[in-house]
């Protein structure tokens, strides 16, 4: 009797489906009568008001068509900030920060915004006028209360930081935070402009998203690593003579009016240009590319030109994963160190670069991507205090090292030339050669000993070659030849 029921159950549901796609019935189906709200957002995220201002936040709930989009709203602490529950009008109540939350009537999706309620202004204490109470708290603890020494800058301990005592701060430094301080704590530096004789100012790691530093004139050495900036104005900041701003999301960099800048660090940035013209005094420049659109199938940057013929100060270039074409230090006759690769370099001429002992010129593969432009030739004779080389994956068809007896390391797999004579370089602690290509299966190597005799961190054993065409692969062997 259970299975005849189980049977007509099963017909009851066959005859449904079929009855939905007699004639007639085609089309999207009808509209439920109730459309539920999935989600909940506030526009404005942050809002800073004075006691006794207002300002409303703005709900947006999804979809917009929904059939009930009523909310209501809350605050975390109404002696800070009040806000009326129909509207979302929020109303200063006392200096601090409280979280405004939204919910939705239907399904009860939730949002929060930060409110800042800014204190009242006494002019004779500096941590009354930082808008950010992050940072004033900072401030509280680095400069107003003891250090382990008993020192402090509230030389009367009134318990105050006047706008003398802010002025003779000359270093403002996050990175003795709490750990947990420093990455869960949101920051603005809203107020830093009141400590105008800083000299140096680190503030890695803060999500900051701005960064207003046009009052802090004597500003030297900037670091901000690692934050949420899509624009940065020194313009003001003449001074400068070391600037690390890498890992944020700036596409632009005017640093025209830098012109003591001696050491720059914007790597990790979407910069579609970077104009070093103007700053003559550069020693050191790091600008690694990084991709910022999801796009590209390669982690490179935007870059495509880079022009240091007036820099020629520079000791280190360290440009690699963009897609520079071009790259000239003929003028750069003081690098030491130059790292350019993963670019688009067809060739690159060290020969006015005598002082190098760092070269990092390597390329993607032509064997993995046969796309991009690859070096053919690279003529090292004029480099002979060179340590540390790698010119890996590239297309360099023949590579004479015989001069560079001072080399430690050396990186050269991956390129067009079936052996590659290393006798000469005895005092060599690494050799990678692997990836190259062979000669009846061999890749020969001709140095100071044969392959038994082959030295730890030296290339042994053997490998899969696909070569320029990809697949099939070839299995290439190394030999160590003993020089005659």
């Amino acid at each position: 009797m259970k299975n005849l029921l189980r049977l007509f159950a099963g017909m009851a549901v066959v005859a449904v489906m079929f009855a939905g796609c007699e004639s007639g019935s085609e089309g999207p189906p009808e509209p439920p009568d109730v459309i539920s709200v999935y989600g909940v957002d506030i526009v404005e995220p942050y809002v800073a008001v004075e006691i006794g201002g207002t300002a409303t936040l703005t709900a947006k709930v999804d979809p917009t068509y929904a059939t009930n989009t009523a909310v209501r709203w809350s605050t975390s602490d109404a002696s800070v900030a009040a806000v009326d529950a129909a509207t979302g009008v929020i109303t200063g109540v006392g200096a601090g920060s409280a979280v405004i939350t939204v919910r939705t009537e239907d399904k009860g999706y939730t949002a929060q915004a930060a409110v800042l309620v800014k204190p009242e202004a006494d002019p004779t204490d500096v941590l009354t006028m930082i808008v950010d109470p992050a940072f004033r708290e900072y401030c509280e603890q680095v400069f107003v209360q003891p250090s382990w020494d008993g020192s402090s800058y509230d030389k009367n301990d009134d318990g105050k930081l006047s706008p003398a005592e802010a002025a003779a701060v000359e270093f403002i430094n996050f990175y003795f935070l709490p750990e947990e301080d420093q990455y869960d704590t949101a920051y603005t530096l809203e107020g830093i402009e009141h400590f105008s004789g800083i000299t140096r100012l680190y503030c890695n790691d803060l999500a900051l998203t701005k960064l207003d530093l046009s009052k802090n004139t004597l500003l030297e050495w900037l670091q901000c690593n690692r934050n949420r900036l899509t624009e940065l104005d020194l313009s003001n900041n003449t001074l400068l003579t070391t600037l690390e701003c890498t890992q944020n999301l700036l596409t632009t960099l005017d640093l025209s009016k830098n012109t003591r800048l001696k050491e720059l660090w914007c790597g990790n940035n979407p910069l579609d240009a970077l104009d070093v013209t103007h700053n003559t005094a550069l020693e050191v420049l790091h600008c690694w590319g990084q991709s910022f659109d999801s796009s590209d199938q390669f982690n490179i940057g935007r870059l495509k030109t880079l022009d240091v013929s007036k820099n020629t100060e520079l000791t280190v270039l360290d440009c690699p994963s963009n897609r520079i074409e071009v790259l000239d230090v003929s003028k750069n006759t003081k690098l030491r160190e130059l790292i350019c690769t993963a670019n688009q370099l067809r060739a690159l001429d060290v020969s006015a670069n005598t002082a190098l002992t760092h070269l990092s010129c390597g390329g993607y593969g032509m064997s993995w991507y046969p796309q991009f432009a690859f070096m053919s030739e690279l003529d090292l004779s004029a480099n002979t205090a060179l340590t540390h080389l790698n010119c890996a994956g590239q297309a360099i068809e023949a590579l004479d090292i015989s001069m560079l007896t001072a080399l430690e390391e050396l990186y050269c797999g991956a390129n067009f030339y079936t052996s590659i004579d290393i006798s000469r370089n005895r005092v060599l602690k690494l050799f990678d050669c692997r990836n190259s290509p062979g000669s009846g299966g061999v890749f020969t190597v001709t140095a100071w000993f044969d392959t038994a005799g082959a030295p730890a961190n030296f290339t042994v054993g053997q490998w899969d070659y696909y070569g320029p065409d990809g697949p099939p692969a070839q299995t290439i062997s190394v030999l160590y030849q003993k020089a005659s």
